[in-house]
């Protein structure tokens, strides 16, 4: 259960380390070119 615990954090900090630093961004970016398709509404599917 720790290292489930451990790893959730690790992701959600991993997480918003990527997002502060824009790096989440050009992913995102990079895989719009890729398959050209707009993900810009991704969080907000259901």
């Amino acid at each position: 259960i720790d290292m489930a615990n451990w790893s959730t954090k690790l992701f959600k900090l991993s997480l918003k380390k990527y997002i502060r630093d824009g790096t989440i961004y050009d992913f995102i970016h990079a895989l719009e070119e890729k398959d050209g398709k707009s993900y810009s509404n991704i969080f907000w599917k259901k």
